[in-house]
């Protein structure tokens, strides 16, 4: 029997809302765009198509950060320093993942999009969330 493939790896659920549709929509497109890498990973396609998408994601990922950072700095939100440092993490483990991949070091497995939906569920349900609900909640 053919193992069935999962080719949607993230699927988007209403507690991902954070009240703020930049956000939510900036979530959405990763959500997208983890899935396209793990839908071509899923079907075989070749390291070249795996590499634009993976670039892809790691760009978005910086915009991203960019702009939570720049409703933090403007709210003058308390957590920002922490919540910084965490971006910068994720945006090193990315980078040393892309540079590993192209150098043919490490390949997209299960195991790297289990990393990848990990993060993205806890930066949604546990990091942005903090931010957002002080962001929205009346003063």
């Amino acid at each position: 029997m053919t193992p069935t493939l999962q080719l949607q790896a993230f699927e988007w659920r209403n507690e991902y809302e954070t009240g703020l549709p930049e956000i939510d929509r900036q979530h959405r497109q990763m959500v997208r765009l983890i899935n396209e890498l793990n839908a071509a990973m899923q079907l075989g396609k070749g390291r070249d198509v795996l590499g634009s998408i993976l670039d892809r994601l790691a760009a978005y990922t910086v915009t991203h950060f960019q702009t939570e950072e720049g409703l933090m700095t403007a709210a003058n939100w308390t957590g920002f320093v922490d919540h910084q440092r965490k971006h910068r993490k994720l945006v090193s483990e990315v980078s040393n993942l892309q540079s590993s991949f192209k150098l043919g070091r490490v390949s997209i497995t299960i195991e790297t999009m289990d990393f990848l939906k990990r993060w993205l569920h806890t930066h949604i349900l546990e990091e942005d969330m903090t931010f957002t609900k002080s962001l929205t909640s009346p003063k």
